[in-house]
């Protein structure tokens, strides 16, 4: 399902009035906002839920795939996801000094469990962040 909405974008509203009923339609549109989030919520939940009654049907009964009129259920064990690490020493030897330099990487977490802050930070490079266009975030308000 899509919703789509025409905003109006011109001048400055200046009338108290105006404003006024401008507020009130932002007021509607993020009451509107939390309770959609509100129910995608509850339904995210109760799909978890059906996920966990339909696996524990399958289980019983000892199948590991159904078909219905429109959708499939598979049990199946996800894997994990692996990781790889170098051996810096083996790295080190197997590629010259300049290379090995390009090469190596210093976590920050890593770096602080060895020297102080301030001398992290004569040697730690910052890069700004992307600066991005203007947006709205609407969080629900704890009551």
């Amino acid at each position: 399902m899509s919703v789509s909405r025409t905003v109006r974008v011109g001048r400055p509203v200046r009338s108290s009035k105006a404003v006024k009923t401008v507020k009130d339609e932002i007021n509607d549109l993020i009451e509107e906002y939390v309770s959609i989030e509100g129910q995608i919520a509850e339904l995210t939940l109760k799909l978890k839920d059906i996920e966990s009654e339909t696996y524990e049907k399958m289980k019983l009964i000892a199948i590991k795939q159904y078909t219905s009129e429109h959708a499939e259920a598979e049990r199946y064990k996800p894997v994990g996801k692996s990781s790889r690490l170098i051996d810096v020493k083996k790295f080190k030897n197997m590629v010259s000094e300049s290379d090995f330099m390009k090469a190596i990487v210093v976590p920050i977490g890593s770096a602080k469990l060895f020297i102080s802050t301030k001398a992290l930070d004569s040697v730690a490079t910052t890069t700004p962040g992307e600066v991005k266009p203007e947006t709205i975030r609407i969080k629900r308000r704890k009551v």
